[in-house]
């Protein structure tokens, strides 16, 4: 399976070593599944209230609508996004694609 992973960190509590934390996590977690790691996205000091101004979930986005990828894997759902309907757009879209 080819994963894509990302990571985000928003605030002032939050640093560099965020992402290095979640990107850990996270090829622990795609190891262990035996996937390969396919490619890597993450935005910096950007909220997750909205997908429009963060470039690396835009790209992580189109790389799953292109089906690049087979799986995302985060540390967390908020880091994709804080709002349920901005997330639940977000599948619906590639479940429509993957369909197609």
């Amino acid at each position: 399976m080819k994963a894509a992973l990302y990571s985000r960190f928003s605030t002032d509590r939050q640093n560099e070593s965020s992402i290095a934390d979640q990107v850990r996590v996270c090829l622990e977690y795609i190891e262990r599944q035996g996937w390969t790691i396919l490619e890597r996205y993450e935005d910096q000091g950007i909220s997750g209230a909205a997908l429009g101004n963060r470039p690396g979930v835009l790209a992580l986005q189109d790389a799953a609508l292109a089906r690049r990828i087979d799986a995302i894997v985060v540390t967390d759902l908020t880091r994709l996004s804080r709002s349920q309907g901005d997330l639940s757009k977000m599948i619906t879209d590639s479940q429509r694609m993957a369909s197609a």
